[in-house]
């Protein structure tokens, strides 16, 4: 495994924290589809919460997220912040922060 997918998230998304990445990244809902390699429907349908949504859509869009510098966080990670977005620090790919596989 190299270093960049040790350090890939290894773990779900919610509707509010793609919308929160969204907006931390000042990206609509078709550049997310663009980045994610997605339909725009498949976007909007994951952040509506109302369908289950593949596996890998979550994954294009974590993907999407990761390579452009977000870290999304999840309650009792190693920094404690609890479920979110922020920016990511040099130690996040550094140390594999994410548990990735």
């Amino acid at each position: 495994m190299d270093a960049e997918t040790a350090a890939k998230p290894n773990r779900s998304l919610s509707p509010s924290q793609c919308r929160a990445a969204r907006a931390l990244l000042g990206w609509f809902q078709d550049k997310l589809a663009r980045e994610a390699s997605l339909s725009v429907q498949s976007v909007k349908a994951f952040e509506s919460g109302k369908t289950n949504p593949l596996a890998s859509t979550v994954d294009a869009i974590r993907d999407a997220f990761f390579r452009n510098g977000l870290v999304l966080l999840e309650p009792g990670d190693r920094h404690g912040l609890g479920t979110g977005v922020r920016w990511m620090r040099g130690d996040d790919r550094v140390e594999g922060t994410h548990n990735g596989n």
